[in-house]
């Protein structure tokens, strides 16, 4: 059981056997994950990924190059360098 903010729609991706000749790559719902891994036989160890990031939408500008960004062990600079 998975608990967090998605719900069943909340995109998932199961990865298993990855660089293997059978490797399986899955996108479905989270909903519907169980069900699409029992029907492509995944028993064994596999990786599964579940949040808004794997969405098909389009992906947001990353914030970690922006002059503007700060963070603990980076101050943010204005237009002068400074």
């Amino acid at each position: 059981q998975v608990h967090g903010g998605g719900g069943a729609a909340a995109p998932v991706v199961v990865a298993s056997r990855v660089i293997w000749p059978d490797e399986a790559i899955l996108r479905s719902p989270l909903g519907e994950g169980e069900a699409l891994m029992t029907e492509a036989d995944i028993t064994r160890t596999a990786l599964v990924l579940v949040g808004p990031m794997l969405d098909e939408g389009p992906a947001g500008e990353s914030h970690l190059y922006d002059r503007s960004y700060s963070h603990l062990f980076r101050k943010s600079r204005d237009d002068d360098g400074r």
